[in-house]
């Protein structure tokens, strides 16, 4: 968004016009550039993410009771991303207060482990769920879900914790 809302490229049709250079435009868009550069290394993580929580399963169970969360992302996108269209990117101090804000607003989401509610999770085809199910020990367990696929009540589901009552599930056949 910043890189859409920052990006700066000189247009002239006229007759005369001539290109004014890498250099001269790359100074021109260091935020935009800065973000490109950020959702590169986003990119990267993201691979990383997905590749790791495919492994390494912590827990498997059956699925007694869903509810899908999938609003929780609305109430995200309403409460933090609709103001950040309010911020001037061009002015320092509205910047360094959105950055601020944003740093304040993330150290809250983790330390609440509300980190699954981000959007961004929706875009990349992510699903939240708070389920109900029973493990080996035929334990009830409650939990907060995150998973590429629907889940329904009876499927079999692989757990790997990403934090105290939040996971990673994917839907299995056969345990």
């Amino acid at each position: 968004m910043i890189a859409l809302r920052t990006i700066n490229i000189p247009i002239y049709m006229g007759l005369d016009a001539k290109f004014i250079g890498f250099f001269e435009l790359l100074k021109l868009n260091i935020l935009p550039t800065v973000s490109l550069f950020m959702c590169i290394i986003c990119y990267i993580f993201y691979n990383r993410f997905t590749h790791d929580i495919s492994n390494n399963f912590t827990n498997i169970g059956k699925v007694i009771k869903t509810e899908d969360m999938s609003y929780e992302h609305l109430v995200f996108l309403a409460t933090y991303i609709l103001p950040f269209f309010t911020f001037d990117a061009n002015d320092i101090r509205s910047f360094v207060s959105m950055v601020v804000l944003l740093i304040a607003i993330g150290s809250i989401y983790i330390k609440t482990e509300k980190f699954f509610t981000n959007p961004t999770l929706a875009l990349l085809g992510f699903k939240l769920y708070k389920i109900e199910f029973k493990n080996h020990n035929q334990a009830v367990i409650n939990m907060t879900i995150i998973s590429k696929k629907i889940i329904k009540p009876e499927d079999t589901i692989h757990i790997r914790l990403l934090g105290e009552n939040i996971a990673y599930g994917e839907v299995k056949d056969g345990i």
